[in-house]
């Protein structure tokens, strides 16, 4: 039984870890769809507002397809309230992207985790290791890395990057408890929704949702809805049920790299020598986390090993 059990619990590992890949790429590809849909004539509140109108109705339609279980109406309220404050922390991100490479901005954003992890340590929702404070201590010098270039950066634009970080790292620390109740699909459309809603009444009155839109950027903002919307989000909500808060996090911070591969790809976007170190060390935060020696367990099967149960634990072992 032991052995089922740790068999289970290490398949349910590699699925999470899996899934956070998925979202990481997924949302790197996020700063270069927004920046070809500016390029294409689409505003910002055009661009956050179309993608989380498709993602919604998306979403929605595939819990009904698969039948997933819908919450109780506390669960809604509080997915709803959550929702919100994903709406201002993407507004304030695709804010920074009109001042900052897609790379840059995106390694800023990555700030993120290490606010996860002191964060969870600190209302006591994970235990603190060595191992996650070297991930922590590696993803943020590779950020402050990417400050030291020599080219002009925008103080603002790092300033929304930030400040959208900050926000994210209250959503994935929020969203962690909520998916005890539920169904991380659920969740998603929830958070949509409530984006959609937050996001596009201000927007109509405001006359900044316009029919103007040519054929090419509402590609963009579709495309950006289906990859970097329903399935990001999906993905990486799965992700966090079966990792925790802290290590879905560290495991995303794969995300800069792709980012910047993408920026290079489309726009020959280059980041210095410094700003490549920094990526690095933010990309190594994750082998760092997740490397492990084989248990003694599996060296000695017959052995009985016992060791004190980690907030890992907990997460694999809730149902999915």
């Amino acid at each position: 039984m032991r052995k089922r059990s740790n068999l289970n619990a290490g398949a349910r590992e590699r699925s999470g870890i899996a899934l956070v890949l998925v979202s990481a790429a997924c949302f790197g590809a996020l700063g270069v769809l927004t920046q070809l849909a500016y390029r294409a004539g689409v505003s910002v509140p055009e661009l956050i507002c179309g993608r989380y109108l498709i993602a919604a109705a998306a979403l929605w339609l595939l819990v009904w397809v698969l039948r997933r279980p819908l919450p109780p109406r506390r669960g809604l309220l509080l997915g709803m309230a959550l929702g919100a404050g994903y709406a201002v922390q993407a507004l304030l991100f695709a804010a920074s992207l009109k001042r900052l490479q897609a790379g840059l901005a995106d390694l800023l954003y990555f700030a993120y985790p290490a606010m996860v992890a002191v964060g969870a340590t600190v209302i006591r929702r994970e235990r603190w290791s060595r191992r996650r404070g070297a991930a922590v201590v590696a993803a943020g010098g590779g950020i402050a890395l990417a400050l030291t270039s020599g080219s002009a950066i925008d103080p603002l634009g790092v300033a929304l990057a930030l400040a959208a970080a900050s926000g994210y790292a209250a959503y994935v620390i929020a969203s962690s408890s909520l998916l005890k109740g539920i169904d991380p699909l659920a969740l998603a459309a929830l958070l949509c929704t409530a984006a959609a809603v937050v996001l596009s009444p201000d927007a109509f009155a405001q006359g900044e949702l316009t029919a103007s839109v040519g054929v090419d950027g509402l590609l963009l903002v579709f495309i950006a809805a289906m990859v970097s919307t329903v399935l990001g989000i999906g993905a990486f909500l799965a992700g966090v049920r079966a990792l925790g808060p802290s290590r879905a996090s560290i495991v995303s911070s794969v995300e800069p790299a792709l980012t910047a591969a993408l920026g290079f790809a489309a726009f020959g976007d280059r980041l210095g020598p410094f700003q490549m170190l920094g990526v690095g060390l933010v990309f190594a935060s994750v082998p760092i986390l997740e490397f492990r020696l084989r248990p003694a367990s599996e060296r000695e099967p017959n052995r009985p090993v016992s060791r004190p149960l980690t907030p890992s634990d907990a997460y694999a072992a809730t149902p999915a």
